[in-house]
């Protein structure tokens, strides 16, 4: 199973069309990778709040040569040009001390010593979604909740987002979906948040910001917290990096727990 994922990982390097695909989602590419094999997880949002979970379970490993198909955590990199909204990074282990991961707007291979020299502290290594087991072959996550929950996250989601009631056929793929697997909770808010009809509505900033708040956190924006997130958008971050930082959150986890997923 591992070893599958690190074969899709590895066929994305000098892919053009990959590098664009997950420029800024180091850790969404390994999540994908892992969605070939399977296995299924709601995101950790970034490299160190994944170090800081797995840790929290007891299964963060701290030695610097991780097995292939394992997660690997980078922290905060020292120089800014690298990495300025401080969301650190993430890769996959290909064994050997060698990691593949989207970085730099390429899809590439490196030593970890050598990333490490530039600037990211290594954090460790973990098994994906260790909560449910040490190894790769115990993951299977689903949704658990029920089909009235589930419809009530869908319904919100359309209502919130796209501001409009959800149409059947729309509401029914979203939710069989989470209830088979094939889909999480912040998948399907992306697939809902970063749709054409979403982007249709051209929103701007100070609304997009607006919108993340309520749909990802069920409640209005904190000044302080929507100046953040402004400042990084001002600075040249994309909304989907910025919707990537809400889905990272302890927030947004326990919105999506709520609904059983």
């Amino acid at each position: 199973m591992a070893q599958t994922a690190v074969d899709w990982m590895v066929n994305q390097v000098g892919s053009a069309s990959s590098a664009s695909t997950w420029n800024g989602r180091c850790l969404a590419m390994v999540r994908a990778a892992y969605e070939q094999t399977g296995v299924y997880q709601s995101g950790y949002g970034t490299g160190p709040i994944a170090a800081q979970k797995l840790a929290a379970g007891g299964y963060l490993h701290t030695d610097d040569n991780p097995p292939a198909g394992t997660l690997v955590m980078f922290g905060v990199c020292s120089n800014s040009k690298y990495d300025p909204y401080g969301y650190g990074h993430a890769a996959m282990s290909i064994g050997g001390g060698k990691i593949v991961h989207a970085y730099a707007g390429v899809i590439r291979i490196d030593d970890i010593s050598k990333f490490v020299s530039h600037g990211y502290p290594y954090l460790g290594w973990g098994v994906w979604h260790a909560e449910y087991g040490n190894t790769m072959e115990n993951v299977q996550a689903s949704a658990t909740g029920d089909a009235a929950q589930l419809a009530d996250f869908v319904e919100r989601l359309y209502t919130v987002a796209l501001n409009r009631p959800s149409d059947a056929i729309g509401k029914a793929a979203w939710i069989a979906s989470l209830q088979n697997g094939t889909k999480t909770g912040a998948d399907t808010v992306w697939g809902v948040v970063l749709s054409d009809e979403f982007k249709d509505r051209n929103l701007s900033d100070n609304d997009f910001v607006e919108v993340l708040y309520k749909t990802l956190f069920d409640r209005s924006s904190d000044s302080i917290g929507k100046e953040n997130w402004l400042n990084q958008l001002n600075n040249g971050a994309s909304r989907e990096t910025i919707f990537n930082g809400f889905v990272g959150s302890d927030e947004f986890a326990e919105l999506v727990r709520s609904f059983g997923l």
